[in-house]
């Protein structure tokens, strides 16, 4: 059988995973394309016992012993892996909650692996590297992060996650090709460091978990350019930090993103001189569907504090079907309109979040239907200046959720 390579590639991407590997056996000319996508997401993590022929979420679970016989004997499939995670395993000696760890008599027992197989990999662009809460990178074996320092500094790698590790602002420094970058929990060492130019251009920070370290490195000014910030689930107790950073990169920030879920009480905002679009991600909340309050409190500050801004983005989920049924009878609630000051252009997106397994019928897509056009009602009488000169616009998407 002979095809030409993209149509092959084109069926091996509709396949799911356990097809794949059916799709493998049929001829010769099959078995690399569907390597490449069995490989392409890698989970090199403890605690797999044998080759897996399914994935973990996203990406193949495989113990660093495993990917070090693989790649020994098929090294050519390193360079199909695009996504890779590196677990990091809590080992014996270390400090942490009481999750599987390694037993070794000395912590170099466990590295040799990756050591041997990481630098193979010339394709990555996704890594993630994750740790046991507070694993300082500077206690890892040099080995280990000259090879994990291969990844990050290849051309391809255009999005790094670190998580739940302690890094020196260095590693940071190190960047080159990364456009964007996610700390999950981490702590930053040495956050009193001078302004001095860096590697990276520009890049897009997501933030989960802020630390006080994290707040108090990425708010020195020129420590890290970044034009695009998002604030992912963001706790109370942590808007002192937020408003530190906000302050920190006011000269440059002009894309702000904030995802929440749960209801919050937001804090004053700093004055955002550069910035010119914000984003707001959050659920309707039960009937009557309203905005957020955490969506009105920061709304209610874009005169006085954002004097650049040219677009708002909001986006409302209604989490299932049964939240629709029940609030169909419920009307949009809104406070009074909102003074929005010369912004010219609001987009409000409604999503209606639903279980993969749930039938679409028409009387639901009328009810959905129903929802969005109250919805633009409503939104239009909070925002009678943006809707009467056009600024104000509507999109609506069903969103289909995994069952587990």
């Amino acid at each position: 059988m002979d095809l030409p390579r993209e149509i092959v590639d084109a069926i091996v991407d509709e396949l799911d995973h356990s097809s794949v590997h059916v799709f493998c056996l049929v001829t010769r000319s099959f078995v690399r394309p569907s390597q490449a996508r069995i490989f392409r997401s890698l989970h090199i993590q403890l605690g797999v016992n044998r080759p897996s022929s399914s994935s973990s979420g996203e990406y193949r679970p495989i113990s660093p012993q495993q990917a070090q016989r693989l790649f020994a004997s098929s090294p050519h499939i390193a360079s199909y892996v695009q996504r890779l995670w590196v677990d990091i395993p809590l080992l014996q000696g270390d400090v942490g909650p009481p999750i599987q760890y390694l037993p070794a008599r000395t912590v170099d027992d466990y590295y040799p692996p990756l050591q041997t197989f990481l630098p193979n990999f010339t394709r990555v662009r996704q890594l993630l590297v994750s740790a046991p809460s507070g694993k300082r990178w500077t206690d890892l074996p040099k080995a280990l992060k000259d090879a994990i320092q291969t990844i990050i500094l290849l051309p391809s790698l255009s999005e790094l996650q670190l998580s739940y590790l302690s890094i020196p602002t260095t590693l940071i420094a190190s960047l080159a090709s990364v456009s964007e970058l996610t700390l999950f929990s981490v702590e930053i060492e040495d956050t009193k460091v001078e302004s001095s130019p860096m590697a990276l251009a520009s890049v897009a920070v997501s933030l989960y978990d802020i630390s006080e370290s994290m707040a108090t490195f990425l708010a020195t000014p020129g420590a890290l350019p970044m034009r695009h910030l998002s604030i992912i689930y963001p706790a109370q107790w942590q808007w002192a930090n937020i408003r530190q950073i906000l302050q920190g990169t006011a000269a440059t920030l002009n894309h702000l993103r904030f995802v929440f879920v749960r209801p919050l009480s937001a804090v004053p905002f700093p004055y955002l001189r550069a910035l010119r679009v914000l984003e707001l991600e959050s659920s309707a909340g039960p009937g009557p569907y309203c905005l957020p309050d955490e969506f009105v409190l920061l709304l209610t500050q874009i005169p006085n504090t954002m004097p650049s801004l040219e677009k708002v983005i909001l986006h409302l989920s209604i989490p299932y079907w049964d939240d629709v049924e029940r609030g169909s009878e419920i009307p949009w609630a809104h406070s009074r309109p909102f003074d929005m000051g010369p912004l010219g252009a609001v987009h409000c997106r409604l999503r209606f979040n639903e279980f993969e397994s749930a039938d679409f019928s028409e009387a639901r897509r009328e009810l959905y239907e129903k929802v969005y056009q109250d919805f633009v009602r409503c939104m239009g009488e909070q925002m009678p200046a943006l809707r009467d000169s056009g600024g104000l616009s509507f999109s609506h998407c069903r969103i289909a959720i995994p069952e587990f």
